[in-house]
C-alpha cells in the first residue's frame, strides 16, 4: 500500500496591479533555473523543463520576491510581514541559514552582493526602508538610508568595487558606496515611483524605469547619470520591470501591454511584443533567464519572448490563487485535466507535460470560477456570480450566453450520459440541460453546500450547512418535490458523490469524518470514517466504484479500498490544504491545493 508523488504543476508569480513583480534568474552554474514567490511558497523553476519544480514551504505570509545567491548556494526569500529567510539549495531539507525581521512591513526587493556575502533589503517600515547584512550571521554592513516613503526596487553591483542603488516611491534613486555601504548620493530624475533597478552583467552600468515612463542610465562604479531610453517609439504607460539582455541591450516591461527591446548605445527602440489586449495582459516585470527574456502578465502569465523580442514563443500558465476544482477529461483516456480559480482563471493542463491552454473567448472575465463539470464535448463552468458558461473541449473556447441562477454556485455535478447537469447554490438546486438550459429548480433554505446526481439521472442528493442529505427524486427532467432526509454526518455537509455505478453515496463533513451510505436503502454502508484531521472537502470515485478519494485540508489525501476496508494516505500533499482532487484512472489521480499547486499520484492499495 503505497502512493508516490509522479508530478508538480506550479503555479505562477505573486502580482499586484501597479507595482513590480520580480523574478530571479540562477546564475550559469544552474542554468534555465529561475525561482519567484507563489503564495506562501517559493517556486525553484527550470525554463528547459516545466515538471523540474522545487519549492520552499517555510514562508507563513506571501513571498513579494526571492533572489539567487551568485554562488547559486542559497535563496534569499522576502514576504509581506518583512521576514528574510536565506536557505540551501543544495539539499532536499533547504537548511535554513539565517531568518531576519528586517523591515516592520513588507520586503518589496532584495539584492545579493557578488562574492555572496551580503543582501540588501528594500520595502516598507515605519521609519527604515532598507537593511543591508550578512547573509550567515544577519549583522549590519552599511545602512539603506535617504528615504523618505516605501522602497520598491535595489540591486547590487556585481563585480568589485561593489555599489547599491535603491528607488521607490519617494521618486528618489539612491546610491551607496561600501562595504560598510553608506550613503553617497541621490539622483531625483524620475518624475513617479521607481519601480525597477537593474545592474548589466559586467557592472559597468545600471539602469531605472519608473512609472513615469522613463528609462535612465548609471555609470555602475560612480552612480553619475549617462542618459536616458530614447521616447521616440517608447512605453505608452508605466515601466514596471527591466532586465539586461547583455551588455548593449535591455528588456523592458510595461502597463501597455508590450515589451520593449532597446539598444543602449542608440537608446533607440529595435524591438516590441504586445503580449495581448485585456487587463490581465498589463506586464509587470521581465528577467533573462539563460538569455531569453521572460515576462510576467498582471495574471501570473510567464511570458517566454524570442532573443530578439519580436514574438511570443510560449507561455508558463499556473494559479497565483486557490485551486477551486480539477476535472479529468476521461474521454482523453486521462491525458488532460482542467482546473479552475480566481480571475476568471481557467486552464488546461496535459499529464506529464504541463499547462497547454487557457480558456478563449468571452467567458467569465474577471470572476472566481467556484465549480465545473464535464458534459459531453462541454464544460459546464459556474462562477461566483451566479452565471453558468459552457466551453468547448475541442478548441477550449466559450461557446454560448450565459445562464443566471438564483444564487452563487457552489457544486456541479452530471448524469453518466451527459443529459442533466445539476447545480448546488446558496438558495437551492438547479437542473439544466447540457445546453445550459434551465430544466427545474428547487429552493432550499438550509444553506447547501453539494450536489451529485445519481448517474442514471433518476436523483440529486444536495448536502447543507445543517448536517443533512436531501435526495429528491427526478421525472420528466423535473426536480420532485418532498426529499428523504440523510442525518448521519454530525457537522456541515462539504461533499456529497454518488458512485458511478450509483450504489453508494458518499457524504463528507467538516468534522474530519465520511459516511457512505447504501442508495437502495439509505442505510449507512461504511462509517466512523474519521482519517482525516481537518474538514473534507472534496470526494472522486474510481470509474469502477472500487476505489474512492478524499481530500482534505489537513493537507493529505487518502485512498479508499472499501470492499477491502484498506486505505492509504499521502504524506504533506499540500501544505496549506488540499482543495480538490479526481481519480485519473485505476492508479492515479490528480490534486489542488491551497498551495495554487497541482499535484499528479501513483496509488496502489
Amino acid at each position: 500500500m503505497s502512493i508516490s508523488l509522479q508530478n508538480v504543476y506550479g503555479g505562477v508569480p505573486n502580482t499586484e496591479r501597479g507595482r513590480p513583480t520580480f523574478i530571479s534568474a540562477a546564475p550559469a552554474s544552474k542554468s534555465g533555473k529561475f525561482t519567484y514567490g507563489s503564495g506562501t511558497n517559493v517556486l525553484i523553476r527550470d525554463l528547459n523543463n516545466l515538471l523540474s519544480i522545487d519549492y520552499y514551504t517555510q514562508h507563513t505570509h506571501k513571498v513579494n520576491v526571492a533572489k539567487f545567491a551568485p554562488t547559486g548556494f542559497y535563496i534569499a526569500s522576502g514576504d509581506e510581514s518583512g521576514n528574510v529567510r536565506i536557505w540551501s539549495t543544495e539539499n532536499a531539507d533547504k537548511t535554513i541559514k539565517l531568518e531576519k525581521r528586517v523591515l516592520s512591513k513588507s520586503v518589496r526587493d532584495l539584492a545579493w552582493t557578488g562574492d555572496s556575502q551580503r543582501v540588501v533589503a528594500v520595502g516598507d517600515g515605519k521609519q527604515e526602508y532598507g537593511a543591508v547584512f550578512a547573509y550567515d550571521m544577519g549583522t549590519n554592513t552599511g545602512e539603506i538610508s535617504a528615504h523618505s516613503k516605501e522602497v520598491l526596487t535595489c540591486d547590487s553591483r556585481p563585480e568589485r568595487p561593489f555599489r547599491i542603488a535603491t528607488g521607490g516611491a519617494d521618486l528618489s534613486l539612491n546610491f551607496f558606496t561600501g562595504p560598510p555601504f553608506k550613503f553617497s548620493h541621490s539622483n531625483k530624475d524620475h518624475e513617479r515611483f521607481i519601480n525597477c533597478i537593474r545592474y548589466s552583467p559586467d557592472g559597468s552600468t545600471f539602469a531605472s524605469c519608473s512609472s513615469d515612463k522613463k528609462v535612465i542610465f548609471f555609470e555602475g562604479k560612480t552612480g553619475e547619470k549617462l542618459g536616458e531610453l530614447s521616447q521616440t517609439n517608447g512605453h505608452k504607460l508605466s515601466i514596471y520591470g527591466l532586465s539586461y539582455l547583455d551588455n548593449k541591450h535591455i528588456v523592458t516591461a510595461s502597463g501597455d501591454k508590450s515589451v520593449k527591446l532597446w539598444n543602449i548605445d542608440t537608446k533607440e527602440c529595435v524591438a516590441t511584443t504586445v503580449i495581448g489586449d485585456s487587463t490581465n495582459d498589463i506586464q509587470v516585470g521581465v528577467s533573462v533567464i539563460a538569455g531569453v527574456p521572460v515576462s510576467i502578465s498582471l495574471n501570473g502569465d510567464l511570458n517566454v519572448l524570442s532573443k530578439d523580442c519580436t514574438r511570443v514563443e510560449r507561455k508558463i500558465l499556473g494559479h497565483n490563487a486557490r485551486v477551486n476544482k480539477i476535472v479529468v477529461d476521461k474521454k482523453s483516456g486521462g491525458k488532460f485535466f482542467y482546473t479552475c480559480s480566481t480571475g476568471g482563471q481557467l486552464i488546461k493542463w496535459e499529464v506529464g507535460v504541463g499547462s497547454v491552454a487557457k480558456v478563449q473567448g468571452n467567458g467569465h472575465q474577471d470572476v472566481t470560477i467556484n465549480t465545473m463539470a464535464i458534459a459531453g464535448d462541454k464544460l459546464i463552468t459556474a462562477a461566483q456570480n451566479n452565471e453558468v458558461r459552457l466551453v468547448n473541449l475541442s478548441d477550449f473556447t466559450y461557446v454560448g450566453d450565459a445562464t443566471t441562477l438564483l444564487g452563487s454556485p457552489n457544486d456541479v455535478s452530471v448524469s453518466a450520459d451527459g443529459n442533466l447537469v445539476a447545480i448546488s447554490t446558496h438558495v437551492g438546486a438547479t437542473l439544466l440541460s447540457a445546453d445550459g438550459k434551465i430544466l427545474s429548480e428547487v429552493k432550499i433554505d438550509k444553506d447547501p453546500q453539494s450536489i451529485s446526481i445519481k448517474p442514471d439521472g433518476s436523483e440529486i442528493a444536495v448536502g447543507c450547512k445543517d448536517k443533512k442529505i436531501r435526495v429528491y427524486k427526478v421525472a420528466g427532467q423535473k426536480i420532485v418535490d418532498g426529499a428523504t432526509e440523510l442525518a448521519e454526518n454530525t457537522a456541515k455537509i462539504q461533499k456529497v458523490s454518488y458512485s458511478p455505478d450509483g450504489a453508494l453515496l458518499a457524504s463528507a463533513d467538516s468534522a474530519y469524518d465520511v459516511v457512505i451510505f447504501d442508495t437502495a436503502s439509505w442505510k449507512p454502508k461504511y462509517s466512523n470514517m474519521t482519517y482525516h484531521s481537518s474538514a473534507v472537502v472534496d470526494v472522486d470515485w474510481s470509474d469502477d466504484s472500487k476505489y474512492m478519494l478524499t481530500c482534505s485540508l489537513d493537507k493529505n489525501l487518502i485512498v479508499w479500498d472499501l470492499a477491502a476496508g484498506k486505505r492509504v494516505k499521502t504524506d504533506m500533499a499540500h501544505h496549506l490544504g488540499v482543495s480538490t482532487c479526481a481519480f485519473i484512472d485505476s492508479e492515479t489521480f490528480v490534486s489542488g491545493g491551497e498551495d495554487f499547486m497541482c499535484k499528479t499520484w501513483k496509488f496502489s492499495v
